[in-house]
Order: structure tokens, then sequence, then C-alpha cells
């Protein structure tokens, strides 16, 4: 064999492993974060738990923790630890038993102890009796949380019963670090 052929595989060679191992990486199969409005989506560059669990009572005495979790698309950033920045924002309130935020598939809709409600906002939270056209509460659907250490995997398909969004999805892969608002 001649020495230009040797060159020539050897070349090869280490573009084909040069090939292999850059297009074979685990992020292939990564999914980004996000959350739909309607048709738009927009990606998610920052989630938190707001505050610590609040303990709480229904009706019939039956106690229940409060948790919060937040979600702000790319027209926020975090700094000096503060939220700044104006954007589309998913507000969540889950209802569950216990103080610790643990994994599980959340019915949400309206007042479920059970479950929970969650609220897509522009801006500032706000309540039923004084929300404007772009928010809405959510009707009903599922949540889906998953955790392994400190990572937590959050999915969810919503109906809502705002004027203008009646559909939230979303997915999230990360930490929820705890943060006061």
């Amino acid at each position: 064999m001649c020495m230009k052929s040797k060159i020539l595989i050897a070349v090869s060679l280490s573009l084909f492993v040069v090939l292999v191992i850059t297009s074979c990486g685990d992020d292939d199969d990564a999914q980004e974060n996000y959350f739909t409005t309607g048709a738009q989506q927009h990606p998610v560059t920052l989630a938190a738990r707001i505050g610590p669990a609040i303990q709480m009572q229904n009706a019939s005495g039956s106690t229940f923790y409060r948790h919060r979790i937040k979600f702000w698309d790319n027209g926020y950033s975090y700094v000096n630890n503060s939220v700044t920045g104006e954007g589309e924002t998913v507000d969540f309130w889950l209802n569950t038993r216990s103080e610790a935020l643990e994994p599980n598939n959340y019915i949400l809709q309206l007042n479920n102890a059970e479950g929970g409600w969650g609220q897509i906002v522009q801006g500032i939270w706000a309540n039923a009796a004084n929300m404007d056209e772009r928010e809405a509460l959510v009707k009903g659907g599922l949540m889906r949380i998953q955790k392994d250490n400190d990572v937590y995997t959050i999915s969810y398909d919503l109906e809502l019963n705002g004027r203008i969004y009646t559909k939230l999805k979303g997915y999230y892969q990360g930490k929820l670090d705890m943060m006061e608002e």
C-alpha cells in the first residue's frame, strides 16, 4: 500500500470518528422548556417555587398544603435576587396533602383541595374578580410532576376559562429553587 493510500485511510477514519462523536450526544432527545398560550409557544427561561408551602384547612377541617410554582418566558431575567422584565408568566397553586412537593399526577380544577388550580397571567398575579382579557383560570386538566434528586420534570395540558386563552400546555425540566416574591 502506498503512502497516499495510508494517509487517505487515516484521514477518512479520523473524519468518521469525529462525525460519530459529535452526532451521538445525550442531548439529541432533550425537550425544550416551554409553555403555550393559544398558538404561541413561549420558551421558559426562569422557573421557581414561590415561598414555602402554606398550611391550610378546607371547609371540613382537613389540612392541606398550598404550593406555588411559577414559570417566566424569555421576556424576564433574574438579576440581584429580583425578577425583572415583561412578558408572559404561568402561575400555579397546587394543593397537596404533603408539605413537600411530591411527584404525582395532579388533577387541576378550580378550588380542588386535592389537586390545585393555576392561572396564566401577563405580568402580575390577579384573581378572578379583576382578570383582564389576557388572564385565565384553569378549568381542568392534568399536571404531572416527577422528581429525580433536585431536578423536576413537569408537564401539563390544561383547559382554561379565559376570554382569549382556552388551552395551556407546557413542559419544564430543571431545578425549582425557592424564591420570595
